[in-house]
This record gives structure tokens, C-alpha cells and sequence, in this order.
């Protein structure tokens, strides 16, 4: 099943697949000025270069693999500190609604239960925090998720501290779109259907653009800007959970950690 996913990415084909899948790319020499993560055409254009998909390419990169782990590992600080937070709103009836958020897999509904939970049991003051903070703690979800679920790759244009990564279901795409087109190739080459085979060409040519701006590309620095904002998040959701612990048994200490809380830079930078 790993050999599905190789893609060898050399010279482009002048009439079509030929022997092998290939496609031209040219690579940015200020991969720096790219907001994190940029797909791939958007990084890469022309230049032929070698595209390794799902074979186990991030073993070559092995210090953005330790990053993509760290990532997934503050992820799950950060999954369970929201929950200790769910828990600590919710005090007295906390053990289905926790048993709930923590089996849940839909997301939806999971967060159409919460919002309605701190709007019921958070005053108004604490309702914006909480609303930020789980506004933030969703954007720090959908950077994870790739991360842990989609395939890892190289690309040999690409800088030594950059991977690749694909969303399984576009690769398979690609695949069963790939084969269809080799049959109809092979047919248009064996009646000499000129016309035809310009078509698959140009089919050929539009099916890798769009494939390619499916690919994302994960630098050094995008790693660490995501553990930043995780960790940013995973101080906020602390203090923020004292306060909440601390409104009814110690409303002083709570009102001083809520005012250091919404005085931070990380907070007050939130949406």
C-alpha cells in the first residue's frame, strides 16, 4: 500500500505519462517569505524535482518529524485542559458532559453543547474570554489535524528544513484519476488519435496544478509557530480555568488572575 503513494516528479512527458509520472517544478529561493503553511504551487513552479509522498520520506527529515510529534503532543495538553475547563464550568454534573466531549466525534454538535453550557453557567465578563479562547483553541485544532492524519513527503526542491504534506483522500483522487487517464492515453496512442491525446495532455497538465495546490509545505519555523500558539493557548486555558475555579471560594484572587489574564499580549492578540 506504501508504493501507491511515490510520485516521481523528474520531466513532464511531452506526450503524456510515457514511463513515468512526472511534472516540472522551479523552487522559490525565498522560501522564508511565506506565511506558514503555503501549498506547494505556491512555493514551487517549474523546475523538475522529485516528490516522495507516504513512504516513510519524513525518516529523512528527522527534526521536523520530532516537531510534527510536538505538535500532536501540545495538541493533547491543550485538548485536555479545555476539558478541565469544560468540567470546571459545568461543576457538580461535569462527569457525562466530560464523558460526552471526549467521545464525541461531532464536532458540531460537541460545540453547540459547550457554547451553550458557558452561556448557562459564565457571566457575561467570562463568557468573552471563554469564547475567545475556544475560537482559539479550534484554529490550533485545524493546524494539528494535517499534521497528524495526512501523508508526510519530500520534495528535493524544497529546502532541507521543509516536508510535505497530503491529505490522503486527494492522494487517492489523484491515483484513480491518474489510472483512468493512462488507459485512455494508451488507446488514443494505439488508434493515433492526435486530437484525443492533446485533450488527456492538457487533462494530464490540469489535473497535476490542482493536485499540487493540495499540497502543503511545513517548514521549521511553521512547526514551532504552531507549538508557540499552543503553548500560548495552553497558558491561557490554565489561568483561565483558576478563575473559573476561584469565582465562588476566592472571588479576589479570581478577579486579579482574570485582569492578568486579559491584560496578556497572547489574549488581547486573540480575535
Amino acid at each position: 500500500m506504501a508504493g501507491a503513494f511515490l510520485f516521481l516528479a523528474s520531466s513532464f512527458a511531452a506526450r503524456g505519462f510515457g514511463g513515468v509520472f512526472s511534472i516540472r517544478f522551479r523552487t522559490s529561493s525565498r522560501l522564508g517569505v511565506f506565511v506558514m503553511p503555503q501549498p506547494l504551487s505556491k512555493v514551487v513552479r517549474d523546475n523538475p524535482g522529485c516528490i516522495l509522498i507516504g513512504n516513510g520520506e519524513e525518516a529523512a527529515r528527522p527534526e521536523l518529524a520530532a516537531l510534527a510529534f510536538s505538535v500532536i503532543a501540545a495538541m493533547s495538553t491543550v485538548d485536555s485542559l479545555m476539558a478541565r475547563l469544560v468540567a470546571s464550568i459545568t461543576a457538580g454534573k461535569s462527569k457525562p458532559i466530560i464523558d460526552y466531549f471526549v467521545q464525541s466525534r461531532n464536532d458540531a454538535r460537541k460545540e453547540a453543547m459547550i457554547k451553550a453550557l458557558a452561556l448557562s453557567h459564565l457571566r457575561q465578563t467570562r463568557l468573552v474570554v471563554f469564547n475567545r479562547l475556544w475560537k482559539e483553541y479550534q484554529r490550533v485544532q485545524s493546524l494539528r489535524n494535517p499534521i497528524a492524519h495526512h501523508l508526510w513527503g519530500t520534495c528535493e526542491k524544497l529546502a532541507y528544513d521543509a516536508v510535505v504534506c497530503s491529505d490522503p483522500r486527494k492522494t487517492l483522487s489523484l491515483d484513480s484519476r491518474r489510472a483512468d487517464l493512462r488507459d485512455q492515453i494508451s488507446k488514443a496512442k494505439k488508434f493515433a488519435d492526435g486530437a484525443l491525446l492533446a485533450r488527456l495532455e492538457r487533462e494530464e497538465a490540469e489535473m497535476w496544478r490542482d493536485y499540487q495546490a493540495t499540497i502543503m509545505v511545513y517548514r521549521e519555523k511553521d512547526f514551532r509557530d504552531i507549538i508557540r500558539d499552543m503553548a500560548n493557548l495552553r497558558g491561557m486555558l490554565f489561568s483561565f480555568n483558576r478563575v473559573v475555579e476561584s469565582d465562588a471560594v476566592a472571588p479576589k484572587e479570581a478577579r486579579q488572575i482574570f485582569r492578568q489574564l486579559t491584560q496578556q499580549p497572547e489574549y488581547r492578540s486573540l480575535t
